[in-house]
């Protein structure tokens, strides 16, 4: 699950496979749901639209955005990494944030892959997904 405008629209451009989009009344007026709206709408998505009070409840943050999708996710294979010339390997990570912070970071420093062994936090975890920005 992924929430806010940014996380969705970074998900329409990876080519990550979107099961649903589910949008708050309050975010049919803001301009940057409306564009990845639209975006999903072109690319065959489907798009609910909420009643009042019910994203708040399905979210788990505090002050939910107004958009939420649900995207599909598929570990690469291990053999993807042969060609790696640089691999950050997270065991034991068990915060969230940590773990999305380390994410982030290895994307901007060039890092051709980040492999979590067991015992490391769920890298699809809503608040990893959050911390690494997507």
């Amino acid at each position: 699950m992924v929430e806010g405008a940014e996380l969705v629209s970074m998900a329409l451009e990876s080519g990550t496979p979107i099961e649903s989009v589910y949008v708050a009344p309050e975010g049919r007026s803001n301009p940057a749901v409306t564009v990845v709206v639209e975006q999903v709408f072109a690319a065959g998505g489907r798009v609910f639209d909420l009643a009042p009070g019910v994203i708040e409840r399905i979210s788990d943050t505090v002050s939910p955005q107004p958009i939420i999708a649900v995207v599909g996710f598929a570990a690469p294979p291990l053999a993807d990494l042969d060609q790696a010339s640089m691999v950050v390997v997270c065991v034991d990570v068990r915060d969230p944030g940590n773990a999305g912070t380390i994410i982030r970071t290895a994307d901007a420093a060039g890092v051709d892959a980040v492999v979590c062994c067991d015992g490391t936090v769920d890298p699809t975890n809503p608040k990893t997904v959050r911390a690494s920005a997507g």
